[in-house]
């Protein structure tokens, strides 16, 4: 089964200053080339609704954001951008984790 991360989870495991360092050592791989990220992509959707995807992978590991922008959720008092992020394995490609980003 795959473990759904919250918010919480993410927070209980890693401290702020390990996730500024996590970033930073991010950047620092892909400037090595150790991490690859293609351009923004978004799926057609109607006038004021977006769905971009971002994807990226290591050695280890592949990632997807699917993102939902909606503002007409604002008359429906729903939050106007969702995002679920999904880490696979890279070699294998099984899913390893999911969470939802909290916005």
């Amino acid at each position: 089964m795959v473990p759904f991360l919250t918010a919480e989870n993410v927070l209980a495991a890693v401290s702020p200053e390990r996730a500024v360092d996590g970033v930073r050592e991010g950047f620092i791989a892909y400037a090595k080339g150790e991490w690859t990220m293609p351009p923004r992509s978004s799926v057609a959707a109607y006038s004021e609704r977006r769905l971009p995807r971002h994807a990226g992978s290591a050695q280890a590991t592949a990632t997807l954001k699917w993102v939902t922008v909606l503002p007409v959720n604002l008359e429906r008092g729903l939050p106007t951008v969702k995002a679920i992020v999904l880490v696979s394995d890279a070699e294998t490609g099984m899913p390893v984790a999911c969470s939802r980003a909290r916005r």
